[in-house]
């Protein structure tokens, strides 16, 4: 960052992401990165890059979902609703990590009264901790807010998403989006967000804010409707955990979510090297499941299954699982056939003159 701190401090310093969206930087007294109404700390050039890719990365997904807890402690998620309505679901405490558990590569956002890394709700309390080991598990991004007013909170980021999803700008609607939401238009100075690891390969954007007075509320009240308050009124803090970069790389290259890429990688590398050695694969397969023959059945149904079952069982699990194999087979030959040409025929040559 040395070279952006040689630049006259009257220089504005615009950045440009490869997505097209322009950020501002400021070197004095702190080097910071702003997003409009919101700013990060950066201490050197990793932390940078990793600032706007988070900033720039989508906050929904296709399966998002609204969250309040219910008064009644065991009440069970519902069932995905999958209508053009974006729903504020209720789920009781005790049920809130098993709801976790049903997810995978989702994003949840809870709104409750968060006191000292706890959820509250009535006399219900579950740890903020043990949230996000389920959502790391099951690489879930978790956005919790904290509010006195949860159940409006949630009602107005529904209705904000649902006004996107509308017009069909939820799905370019960033992180860096969402925490302007949050951010007063009107601020003298841009509120600042915390980023930081939150486990392995995962990443935690979270901010918190001075409530505003009771005569601040009761003046803006006066003018706004309860009903219309902004989300920054509404909320006392906001976090996001999600995966990083790493994995969010790997989780993009996987082709279904609960299997890692490298086994995805390694199947199709098998089925092609195996379809490059055809006659090798083909060779090997019958050592160890001959082809049937017709002249052993009496009837040609029984073939026939069973002949289609053969090539089938070839295509589909042979080769992903050995056809690379095909190519070592050949090379173990052809060495075998070097060595037996060079060495071993001259031998049984030599010692049977001799003999």
């Amino acid at each position: 960052l040395d070279a952006f701190n040689k630049l006259p401090s009257d220089v504005a310093i615009k950045i440009k992401s490869r997505q097209g969206k322009t950020y501002s930087l400021t070197t004095s007294p702190t080097t910071k990165l702003i997003d409009n109404h919101i700013s990060i700390n950066i201490s050197d050039i990793s932390t940078l890059k990793t600032a706007m890719w988070q900033l720039q990365r989508p906050i929904s997904s296709s399966n998002m979902r609204l969250i309040q807890l219910a008064d009644n402690p065991e009440v069970t998620l519902p069932k995905q609703n999958y209508g053009s309505k974006i729903p504020v679901d209720k789920v009781g405490t005790h049920q809130l990590l098993n709801a976790l558990k049903t997810m995978r590569q989702q994003t949840f956002v809870i709104s409750a009264k968060v006191e000292n890394g706890f959820l509250m709700h009535g006399k219900e309390k579950i740890a903020v901790k043990d949230l996000e080991k389920v959502a790391a598990d099951r690489d879930i991004s978790l956005i919790i807010l904290g509010s006195d007013k949860p159940k409006k909170t949630l009602q107005t980021l529904a209705k904000d998403w649902q006004k996107k999803k509308d017009d069909g700008s939820l799905n370019s609607y960033t992180t860096g989006d969402f925490y302007n939401a949050f951010a007063a238009k009107n601020s003298s100075a841009p509120i600042p967000i915390d980023i930081d690891t939150s486990g392995k390969l995962r990443t935690a954007l979270h901010f918190d804010h001075r409530v505003p007075t009771k005569a601040a509320v009761e003046k803006q009240n006066s003018v706004i409707e309860l009903a219309s308050m902004p989300l920054n009124v509404l909320t006392k803090s906001a976090m996001l955990l999600q995966p990083n970069e790493a994995r969010a790389k790997e989780l993009d290259d996987r082709i279904h979510p609960a299997i890692p890429s490298w086994v995805h990688l390694s199947l199709i590398a098998s089925l092609v090297i195996g379809l490059a050695t055809y006659k090798t694969s083909w060779f090997l397969y019958l050592k160890l499941w001959a082809s049937p023959h017709r002249v052993n059945y009496r009837h040609w149904f029984p073939f026939t299954i069973r002949y289609l079952l053969h090539r089938i069982v070839f295509v589909l699990f042979y080769l992903p699982l050995l056809g690379i194999f095909s190519p070592l087979y050949i090379l173990i030959t052809w060495i075998y056939r070097v060595i037996h040409f060079l060495l071993i025929r001259p031998a049984y040559w030599i010692f049977r003159k001799l003999g």
